[in-house]
């Protein structure tokens, strides 16, 4: 998360994997875990919610009662395999975002799909990220939103969310930068705990 705020330039908002960014770094909570000898340790963690939704995400069809399942499973590492975008015969999140004009540019198929899929799968989606924005949530004021990971690509940011001021998308040749730029950004402030 600290790498998305870096990005967008975001110091206080919500990012997905949803969690909570304030004056630049990640909303920090305590959780308890039990060690090997089973000793309880009290130790700060970030705090978010992940939800497992990504452009490799398996969309499950049933023609028959016009409905779509969204998650958990996923193609994974065999993406440019198994993708309808990429020839294959497996229908992901990103080949959603490309029925539906959200992404262009991966993969050598085009892909067209039923509106209905497209239009479930999106509106899972926005329903399930607007949920967990509001879970995530400290006080009623609306925030920015910044979006980046391959989940992103399955949001239209031209439409609205709830108590959501903007919403910014980190293109996705950076996804993988953003993990790069917490190292850079945290190696110096990093904080340990002595057992």
């Amino acid at each position: 998360m600290i790498g998305a705020a870096h990005l967008s330039g975001i110091k206080n908002g919500i990012v997905i994997d949803i969690g909570v960014i304030v004056n630049g770094r990640s909303r920090q909570t305590q959780t308890v875990i039990m060690s090997f000898s089973s000793s309880v340790l009290n130790t700060p963690v970030t705090d978010t919610v992940s939800l497992p939704l990504g452009g490799g995400t398996i969309i499950h069809v049933n023609e028959k009662e016009h409905t779509v399942q969204v998650e958990p499973d996923s193609v994974a590492y065999r993406f440019d395999q198994e993708a309808l975008a990429f020839g294959g015969k497996t229908m992901t999140g990103t080949d959603i975002a490309f029925a539906a004009g959200l992404a262009t540019g991966i993969g050598h198929c085009s892909v067209k799909l039923s509106s209905f899929i497209v239009e479930q799968v999106l509106d899972y989606v926005k329903e399930l990220v607007t949920r967990n924005i509001e879970r995530m949530k400290t006080n009623i004021e609306p925030v920015p939103v910044v979006l980046c990971g391959g989940g992103s690509i399955l949001i239209d940011i031209d439409q609205s969310f709830p108590d959501v001021t903007q919403v910014l998308i980190v293109e996705y040749e950076y996804f993988q930068l953003d993990y790069v730029v917490v190292i850079c950004l945290d190696g110096a402030n990093r904080s340990f705990c002595r057992l």
